[in-house]
C-alpha cells in the first residue's frame, strides 16, 4: 500500500515533466538594458584665457560623468570641469549599473601665457619741465604693448616701449604689460620720477609797514641751494632769510629766485605785497655847531631821524635835482665809520640807514654831501 510520501513524490514528478515538456526545444529569451544617452558639454565664458585664469566646463545629460583632456580619462566626476590647461575636453556619462554612453562634443581650450612684470631703464629725475626717455625691456618676441598711467588716472597716457616724459614735481607712474592675447601681467611696475627743482614758498614777518621799517623773510622751500630776493624797491638780497627796511612808501611785489645743487631754477612770486605808509617828516632838528662842523646855509631842505638814533637813522631832504648823494657817519675824531651812496630824485628825498647797532654809543657827525648839497649835522648813538 502507498503511503502519503510517496503520493507527494509522484504529483511532484508529474509537474516537472509537464514544465519541461513545455520549454522542450525552445533557447532562452536575452535581456537588453537601454544605453545611456550621449551627453552635451559647454563653456561658461570664453574658451580662450590667460595663465593663472580658470575656464568653467558645463556637462548636461546625465547623473555621472568622466571627463577626458586629449582623450586622457580626468579624476572629475560631477557636472563640471575647472580647466587650468590648453587641450581638448570631452565628457561621457555614466548609468548606475557602470554603463558608459558615446562621447559627447569637444571643446577646446587654449591658455595664454602672461606677460612677466615690466623692466623699465631710464633717467628717473631732472628739472621740472625737463623731458626724460623711458625704456621697457622687451617680452615675447615683441607680443607684448606697455600701458603707461600716471597716478589716479585709469587711462594710459602712452603705449609702447618707449615714452618721453615731461617732469612736473615728484610723481608715481604705472606700467603694466598687456599680451596680443590680451593677458596682462599680475604685476605693475611703479616708477618713482623726482623733482630736483627747488619748491615751495616765503613767509613775510610783515606785509603793511611804516615808512623804514623793517621786514624778515623766510624761505620754506625743498632743493634750494642759492637765493636772489628782489624785493621789489630796486633793492637785492642773496643771504636765505634776509631782513629788508623799506625807504619808500608804495606796494611792493616780492620774487624769490632759487637754484637746486643740481642747477634746476624756481622763481617765486609772494602772492601778498608789502604795503609802506607814506613817510612822515620828524619835526626840525636844531643844528648843534660843532668846531669843524662844516654846517652851511645851502637853502635845501634837511631833516633827519630820530635823534638820538639806535639801529637806524631816517634822512629826509630836498634836492632840486637828479644826482649821487654821499652820505657818511664820522666819529668826532674824523673817521668815517659808516657811508651811503644814493641817486637823489628831483624834489623830496628819503633814505634810510640800517644795521647801527655795531656802532659804540656816543656823539657823531652825520654828513650828506653833493654837488649841489653840502650838510653836517650832530647826532647821539645810543
Amino acid at each position: 500500500a502507498s503511503t502519503k510520501g510517496d503520493d507527494i513524490k509522484k504529483i511532484t514528478k508529474s509537474t516537472t515533466a509537464k514544465i519541461t515538456q513545455s520549454f522542450k526545444g525552445r533557447a532562452a529569451k536575452p535581456v537588453f538594458h537601454k544605453k545611456p544617452s550621449t551627453p552635451s558639454i559647454t563653456v561658461v565664458g570664453s574658451p580662450i584665457i590667460c595663465q593663472g585664469n580658470k575656464a568653467i566646463l558645463k556637462a548636461s545629460g546625465g547623473d555621472t560623468y568622466t571627463w577626458f583632456r586629449n582623450g586622457q580619462p580626468l579624476m572629475e566626476t560631477g557636472s563640471k570641469l575647472s580647466v587650468t590647461e590648453s587641450g581638448d575636453f570631452s565628457v561621457r556619462t555614466i548609468s548606475n549599473d557602470g554603463r558608459q554612453s558615446a562621447t559627447s562634443n569637444t571643446i577646446s581650450i587654449t591658455v595664454y601665457p602672461k606677460p612677466q612684470k615690466p623692466v623699465v631703464y631710464g633717467r628717473l629725475e631732472g628739472c621740472d619741465g625737463d623731458i626724460i626717455n623711458l625704456t621697457v625691456e622687451d617680452q615675447l618676441g615683441g607680443q607684448v604693448k606697455f600701458e603707461w598711467h600716471k597716478q589716479m588716472e585709469s587711462k594710459p597716457f602712452a603705449i609702447g616701449r618707449n615714452v618721453q616724459y615731461r617732469i612736473n614735481g615728484d610723481a608715481e607712474i604705472y606700467v603694466s604689460a598687456v599680451s596680443k592675447s590680451g593677458c596682462v601681467s599680475d604685476e605693475i611696475q611703479t616708477i618713482q620720477v623726482r623733482s630736483t627743482s627747488p619748491k615751495g614758498d616765503f613767509n613775510i614777518s610783515k606785509s603793511n609797514i611804516a615808512f623804514g621799517e623793517m621786514v624778515t623773510f623766510r624761505p620754506n622751500i625743498q632743493n634750494a641751494h642759492t637765493f636772489e630776493w628782489d624785493f621789489g624797491d630796486g633793492l637785492k638780497s642773496y643771504e636765505e632769510s634776509p631782513r629788508h627796511y623799506y625807504n619808500q612808501p608804495g606796494s611792493f611785489t616780492v620774487t624769490l629766485k632759487t637754484q637746486s645743487e643740481t642747477g634746476c631754477e624756481s622763481n617765486i612770486t609772494s602772492k601778498t605785497k608789502v604795503t609802506v605808509d607814506r613817510e612822515v617828516f620828524p619835526d626840525p632838528i636844531p643844528n648843534i655847531p660843532s668846531p669843524n662842523s662844516g654846517l652851511d646855509t645851502s637853502p635845501q631842505e634837511w631833516r633827519f631821524g630820530p635823534n638820538p638814533f639806535g639801529d637806524r637813522i631816517n634822512i629826509f631832504f630836498h634836492s632840486e635835482n637828479v644826482e649821487r648823494v654821499k652820505i657818511e657817519i664820522v666819529s668826532l675824531d674824523g673817521t668815517v665809520v659808516h657811508t651811503e651812496m644814493i641817486t637823489s630824485v628831483t624834489g623830496r628825498n628819503s633814505f634810510g640807514i640800517h644795521g647801527l647797532n655795531r656802532l659804540a654809543s656816543g656823539h657823531y657827525l652825520l654828513r650828506i654831501k653833493s654837488k649841489n648839497i653840502s650838510r653836517t649835522e650832530n647826532t647821539i648813538k645810543l
